[in-house]
């Protein structure tokens, strides 16, 4: 009951901190605290300020990049065992509890002292009114964070007396992708020592993500990948089109920023597929990526199309298991003119995936501008699209666990989508495994796509990719109608 009424009067301060009038100053201290010449009572003595790291620029003052991750617990829960394990996740992962301040200026980030941090939980009836609840909660846990951070919090969701929800939201500038594979792994470690009475089996981290921040800025070898990385980037991506996506002539009215679609690749058509990246030395991914290009540069009428593709930005062994936002915007270039083969255009992607991850120390959106790689196109909202890849869920420990999409219960309730750079792309692509098969999801702003159109988008990349796998040979202007009815 203590640890419960703690929990609702930090959400309370949260709040009233978030509702709290801020005085306007420069760039990105809207979400900083200016602490100049001051003394800083919550830190941790063991960690020091360190600067932002390359990839946490480019979400610098910008407090929109809220971000929810969900997982299902279904089972017997001590809950008191995991409210210990998410808290020694906040203790092994400085960069869970840092805080952002401001010196002359100058933004810097510095862990603040571990203490005991509650797990709120939450009950959620059970019943039609299920998913409005869902999305009520899911508000609540992605409101504002308190100036200057901590950027992670938790959540209990209680379904049912065996099915719990553990929801946690974060700011992109501490955390990425992969660090959820990370944490979901060690949760559940940590979670089933726990609930034994034992402790933590866990060796303490090697290396922490502020220590990153300051190798990556004072490691000469770095710097001088980076410039390298920038070259590369300046001369492929030079005289790229700007390219417009038609948008419909009715615009869907609705509260949703973003409208989806999902379609199943069978059994039998992904072995085709893996079999013919087997004999082109490419991956299933580069297929797909290949299909997906194709359909842009139909959709678009343009024979010279660009994939935004992000990576994990983790080239390094000790890399892997940092906690942190490392996560790199790259691009695929592809060029249709002159009417190529399938196979042509997909070992075309493969030379172009594998160069762009040897150049991966420049994160597109943000460091390549700074250095000069990119010119004022790369602004636009429909250079380049996603290409993102789903992990599938797992289940480890005492508790049967599936990871969740929780977009369901809340880009149903986003703003609307502003023009920002690094915001959401017209058109996003999600790929993962499902029975056998693989599973695709479109996500689109309506701003671009009506329902009708990101159907018949969706059946025309099933077409392409159907025709990937029987016939790779096959020139692009033999390929079927576009668009066919979904």
């Amino acid at each position: 009951l203590a640890n419960r009424f703690v929990g609702c009067l930090e959400e309370l301060v949260d709040a009233c901190d978030a509702r709290r009038p801020r005085a306007r100053r420069g760039r990105g201290s809207a979400a900083i605290e200016s602490t100049s010449g001051r003394a800083r009572p919550w830190a941790d003595p063991d960690s020091a300020p360190a600067p932002l790291a390359l990839a946490q620029r480019r979400y610098w003052g910008r407090p929109h990049h809220r971000h929810a991750y969900l997982i299902a617990l279904r089972g017997p829960l001590d809950r008191p065992a995991l409210e210990r394990s998410v808290a020694e996740l906040r203790r092994r992962h400085r960069i869970l509890r840092s805080r952002f301040f401001e010196v002359d200026g100058r933004p810097l980030q510095q862990a603040q002292r571990h203490r005991r941090w509650p797990l709120p939980a939450r009950a959620v009836p059970m019943g039609a009114d299920r998913d409005k609840h869902l999305a009520r909660q899911f508000d609540l846990l992605l409101r504002p964070f308190p100036r200057g951070g901590p950027f992670f919090r938790a959540r209990l969701l209680r379904l049912g007396p065996r099915e719990h929800w553990l929801a946690a939201a974060v700011h992109h500038i501490v955390f990425d992708g992969w660090s959820w594979d990370i944490l979901e792994r060690e949760l559940m470690t940590i979670y089933d020592a726990f609930r034994r009475g034992r402790p933590s089996p866990l060796e303490p981290p090697s290396l922490q993500y502020d220590e990153v921040a300051r190798r990556q800025l004072t490691d000469e070898a770095m710097v001088a990948r980076r410039r390298r990385a920038a070259d590369y980037w300046q001369t492929t991506l030079r005289g790229l089109p700007r390219v417009a996506l038609p948008r419909p002539a009715s615009p869907t009215a609705g509260p949703e920023a973003l409208i989806q679609t999902r379609a199943t690749v069978d059994a039998g058509t992904r072995e085709a597929l893996e079999g013919l990246a087997r004999r082109e030395r490419a991956t299933t991914t580069m297929v797909v990526l290949t299909a997906y290009q194709i359909q842009l540069a139909r959709l678009t009428r343009s024979t010279d199309v660009a994939v935004e593709l992000p990576v994990s930005g983790r080239p390094s062994n000790e890399l892997q298991e940092v906690v942190g936002c490392f996560v790199r915007d790259l691009a695929v270039r592809m060029d249709l003119d002159g009417d190529p083969s399938l196979r042509e255009l997909l070992r075309q992607t493969r030379r172009q995936v594998l160069a762009a991850y040897e150049h991966q120390d420049v994160c597109l959106v943000s460091q390549a501008t700074e250095l000069g790689a990119v010119d004022g196109a790369f602004d636009l909202p429909f250079n380049f699209n996603r290409f993102d890849l789903l992990t599938a869920p797992c289940r480890c420990g005492s508790l049967e666990v599936e990871r969740i999409d929780a977009a369901r219960w809340t880009h149903l309730r986003r703003r609307p989508v502003a023009r920002r750079r690094g915001g959401w792309r017209p058109l996003h692509l999600y790929v993962g495994s499902a029975d056998g098969g693989l599973e695709l999801e479109l996500r689109a702003r309506r701003r671009f796509f009506d329902r009708v159109g990101l159907d018949r988008t969706r059946a025309g990349l099933l077409a392409v990719l159907d025709e990937l796998a029987r016939s790779p040979d096959r020139r692009l202007s033999a390929l079927p109608d576009p668009f066919p009815t979904a």
